[in-house]
């Protein structure tokens, strides 16, 4: 396995936060999905966990719950990926399509946002997540992952609408 990798307390591979030297490329949340940015010809680049709290969020198939009831739902990349802990399987991307958009869930999304990014804390950091309901059917989630003395904010605008 790659240095970059370590397993979790589940048994998952998880890349190494203590390592984030490496970057990667920028996914922006936006309306319809991650998008990246091209500025002088070159893509925008993300030192930090930006594109990991959105990937572990909104990564994979939005009807695979992260079950093995859902297992047949995952994302097709997944098929490609030997380590199970490593595919793209998001909890919140599911809830905001399965649940309705009503403030007695809104504690369940925060829940799932924790779980999604549970691996984190596994490697030392501390992950806050809330969600409020700024509009009908949208939910904002802020999320803050804070490491070795960095502190990254990130906010979430999605529409919260059951398929």
């Amino acid at each position: 396995m790659d240095a970059d990798w370590d397993r979790d307390a589940l048994g998952r591979w998880r890349p190494r936060l203590v390592e984030l030297t490496v970057t990667d490329v920028l996914m922006q949340h936006t309306a319809d999905g991650g998008e990246i940015t091209v500025e002088g010809g070159r893509v925008r680049l993300d030192d930090g966990v930006q594109t990991a709290v959105y990937l572990s969020m909104f990564g994979g198939n939005e009807r695979d719950a992260g079950t093995g009831a859902t297992e047949s739902e995952q994302w097709w990349g997944n098929l490609l990926e030997e380590q199970p802990a490593r595919r793209l399987r998001s909890e919140t991307q599911h809830l905001l399509r399965a649940l309705p958009a009503i403030t007695a869930n809104v504690s369940r999304v925060e829940d799932a946002v924790r779980r999604d990014l549970s691996w984190l804390e596994e490697l030392g950091a501390t992950v806050s997540a809330t969600a409020t309901l700024p509009a009908v059917r949208r939910i904002r989630i802020a999320v803050v992952v804070e490491f070795d003395g960095d502190r990254t904010e990130l906010r979430f605008d999605e529409e919260w609408a059951p398929a």
